[in-house]
């Protein structure tokens, strides 16, 4: 009996030491090891954690790889926000921080979607598709407010005369998703105004010699428009007056159907500012983009309907075509370019739209000291034409806005 009691003791004494030794060590384990940070590592590209311990706030800690370029743009993008991180540590910076991020500072967050956007195109296995998706998919789970997940890229090319000119174009590229780069005259260096500057001399050169040798490539739709009211004895301004009536009564009556946008589609990001700069990204992504698995033949007509396109812009004369088709030729070198220097899309987009938004600056310019000087007071007329378009197209379209606006309450309270 005395035995029995003594083994119940000595097993009683191991048991409760043992019960100790294991809650001491328990306790003194290190945090991280309690604490299980989904780690997400893209070769080339990032390491992306993402900490769920609070399911309320999670949280997105993104580091870039070591063999990012330093001059990528993920790291400029970096380097001009990290002076609002201070939650951030000097070792996170130094070990490449890119973002810090959770449900509240995911809404409208340029370097969430510079990243996602990156993503989308990034294959680091080689093999010509994106390896990326789960982990977008992870990013979208943890964050499902960021609305920064991007748009499948649809152009606005969509009146009678957009849909025949992009009847040409060749097929889109596959995973065509709209694209944000932020204010691009950032990335404007000199190279691009002394390259650009010539190509506004050539065009204008090639403009003049079409229309000495063919007369009436001269007209726009506007004076061909006013030229032929004038020949039936109509005066100038009534032709003028006329043909803003026209327009502006057209876009009232198409403003008043109903468009059927696709969900999930859109054509300029709210990451690009800027409606310049909005203007050369969207003609890249439309008439560049993807070019790098084009025939010769599919690229040829991309460049002829980039100066189809640009008749819409009712003063741009039918000499402009084949000009702007070779300026639109100009940009697809450049894209193929830095396409095949980077195999990323997103950069060869940048590339051209940097390229296309500074010709566009200087061509502006060009026009408006042109204008200025070879028309004088007759340019205060065509001034006022234009804008005379404008105020009423904006006019018109706030009153039908409104007048929607009225009918969509009227429904609400019927239908309450």
């Amino acid at each position: 009996m005395i035995l029995i009691l003594r083994c119940t003791k000595h097993c009683v004494t191991h048991v409760i030491f043992y019960c100790i030794i294991s809650s001491v060590f328990v306790h003194f384990q290190p945090t991280e090891r309690c604490t299980t940070v989904p780690i997400h590592p893209i070769p080339r590209l990032a390491r992306i954690n993402i900490n769920e311990d609070d399911p309320d706030q999670p949280v997105i800690v993104v580091f870039l790889d070591r063999e990012y370029p330093q001059d990528g743009e993920l790291r400029t993008l970096a380097r001009k926000h990290h002076a609002g991180y201070a939650q951030a540590t000097e070792e996170q910076l130094n070990d490449g921080l890119y973002l810090i991020c959770d449900r509240h500072s995911a809404a409208n967050n340029a370097l969430l979607a510079a990243l996602i956007e990156t993503m989308h195109f990034h294959d680091y296995t080689g093999d010509g598709i994106p390896d990326c998706g789960n982990v977008i998919a992870e990013i979208e789970r943890a964050l499902p407010d960021t609305r920064e997940t991007p748009l499948d890229f649809r152009h606005p090319f969509t009146g009678y005369f957009g849909r025949l000119v992009m009847s040409i174009m060749p097929p889109p590229p596959s995973s065509h998703i709209v694209m944000g780069y932020g204010r691009l005259q950032e990335r404007m260096q000199l190279r691009h105004y002394l390259t650009a500057f010539p190509l506004i001399i050539m065009i204008i050169g090639l403009i003049s010699l079409q229309t000495y040798f063919l007369s009436w490539t001269k007209y726009s739709a506007i004076t061909g428009f006013t030229t032929i009211l004038e020949k039936m004895g109509v005066p100038n301004w009534a032709a003028l007056a006329l043909f803003v009536g026209l327009i502006i009564g057209g876009r009232n009556y198409r403003s008043r159907k109903p468009r059927q946008r696709k969900p999930g589609t859109g054509a300029i990001s709210q990451h690009t500012i800027g409606f310049f700069n909005g203007a050369a990204v969207l003609e890249e992504q439309t008439f560049r983009e993807g070019s790098e698995n084009w025939t010769t033949w599919q690229r040829c007509r991309s460049c002829i309907a980039f100066g189809l396109i640009h008749l819409g812009n009712l003063f741009y004369p039918l000499a402009s075509v084949l000009p702007l088709a070779l300026g639109g030729a100009l940009f697809m070198a450049v894209y193929l370019r830095k396409y095949h220097q980077t195999k990323s899309r997103r950069l060869a987009v940048l590339s051209a739209a940097v390229w296309h938004r500074t010709y566009n600056r200087l061509a502006l310019a060009v026009m408006v000291v042109s204008v200025a000087v070879w028309f004088g007071i007759e340019a205060i007329g065509l001034l006022a034409v234009v804008l005379a378009l404008v105020v009423g197209t904006h006019f018109f379209a706030a009153i039908d806005g409104r007048r929607k606006q009225g009918a969509d309450e009227s429904e609400a309270m019927i239908t309450k």
